[in-house]
C-alpha cells in the first residue's frame, strides 16, 4: 500500500548528510575489515538462534555499506534460502554474480525467482543510521518501509559503529528493527 505524500523532514535530511559523511570517512581497508567482523557477528547470532531461518533476506551492498555478500554461500550450504531486493520486490539469489546494477535505484538488484515478503524469517537491513531503540534512517526512498510494513520477519539493522546512535527521529511509516548488528556484536534494540 503506498504511503501518503509526505514532505521532506529537514532533521532527517541533515542526519542523512551527517551519516553519509561518517560512513564515507572510513578508509576502504577499514570498511572491509569492519565488514568482516560484522559478518562474523551475524553468523554467531544466527548460530545462537534455536534454528536457522528458512529464508533470510539481505541487501546487496553499495561500496560504502557493510558488505554481506560473503554470507550467501555459507548460509545456502546450511540450507538457508537467500533473498535480496529485486526489480519488483525480493528475489532469490545464489551468489552476488546473479545480481545486476539497478537502473532506478542506488543498489544492486537480485535477478532470481521472486520471493514473497511473507516467507522471510530474518531480514538484514541497510541504513544510513540506526538507533539503539530500533529506529532506522534509510536513504529516504522508503523501499524497505513499504516492502516490510506488514512483515513478521525479524528485522536486523546492519551498520558500522559510526552509524549507531541512541535514537533517531521517526515517522509513522518508518519500520523499526528489532536488532542492530555492528562490529561490536548483534544487540537487541530497546523498545521505542
Amino acid at each position: 500500500m503506498p504511503h501518503p505524500t509526505t514532505f521532506p523532514n529537514p532533521a532527517k535530511a541533515a542526519l542523512r548528510a551527517h551519516f553519509r559523511q561518517a560512513r564515507h570517512s572510513l578508509e576502504p581497508a577499514q570498511r572491509e575489515a569492519l565488514s568482516a567482523r560484522i559478518v562474523e557477528n551475524i553468523l554467531l547470532w544466527l548460530d545462537a538462534l534455536d534454528e536457522l531461518p528458512s529464508t533470510l533476506a539481505l541487501y546487496l551492498a553499495s561500496p560504502l555499506e557493510v558488505n554481506l555478500d560473503v554470507l550467501i554461500e555459507p548460509l545456502q550450504a546450511r540450507g538457508v534460502r537467500i533473498a535480496a531486493p529485486g526489480a519488483e520486490g525480493f528475489a532469490q539469489v545464489s551468489t552476488s554474480s546473479t545480481c545486476a546494477p539497478s537502473t532506478s535505484q542506488s543498489w544492486r538488484q537480485a535477478q532470481g525467482e521472486e520471493v514473497d515478503a511473507e516467507d522471510l524469517a530474518v531480514v538484514l537491513l541497510p541504513g544510513l543510521a540506526f538507533g539503539r531503540d530500533g529506529s532506522r534512517l534509510g536513504q529516504g526512498g522508503g523501499w524497505f518501509d513499504r516492502a516490510l510494513e506488514d512483515s513478521r520477519a525479524v528485522l536486523v539493522g546492519v551498520a558500522f559503529n559510526c552509524q549507531i546512535v541512541d535514537a533517531l527521529p521517526v515517522e509513522e511509516h518508518d519500520v523499526p528493527v528489532q536488532w542492530v548488528a555492528s562490529e561490536d556484536g548483534v544487540v537487541l534494540a530497546s523498545k521505542r
